[in-house]
């Protein structure tokens, strides 16, 4: 008897990032949401469309109002990110920092807390423990 020839073809897992609804109004999200396409992808997974992914990343920030003192006002922004698999079992959970901003008005400490967002997020590697979860 011949040995069988087997053609085994592996694909990348697939994966995406969704935001709680009230996020993105609050935020614009294309910057977070670019960070995590580059990380994805240097980590050999497909983006995928958000209703069939392997893998999914649900985020949801919000902010807290702070104090107002000498003419500045603070909030701080707070969220939670967290990694499932397609039947909604939750395989990673992180309560993400508070980053704060502080302006002369709310709206600008709002923008300001946003603003520090993205690097105090890429600095911390989220996506990345995330990914390192599912390994």
């Amino acid at each position: 008897m011949e040995p069988a020839i087997v053609d085994v073809k592996i694909e990348a897992p697939t994966i995406a990032l969704i935001f709680e609804e009230t996020t993105c109004p609050l935020f614009d999200c294309k910057t977070i949401g670019t960070l995590f396409e580059k990380i994805a992808i240097k980590e050999g997974y497909k983006l995928a469309d958000k209703s069939l992914p392997d893998f999914i990343f649900e985020m949801g920030l919000h902010y807290a109002d702070g104090n107002s003192a000498g003419g500045l006002t603070s909030v701080f922004l707070n969220g939670k990110l967290s990694l499932k698999n397609t039947s909604g079992k939750i395989l990673w959970l992180k309560d993400l920092e508070t980053t704060k901003g502080v302006g002369t008005n709310m709206e600008e400490a709002k923008s300001k807390a946003f603003e520090a967002f993205p690097e105090f997020f890429r600095e911390r590697v989220y996506f990345q423990q995330g990914i390192d979860a599912i390994k």
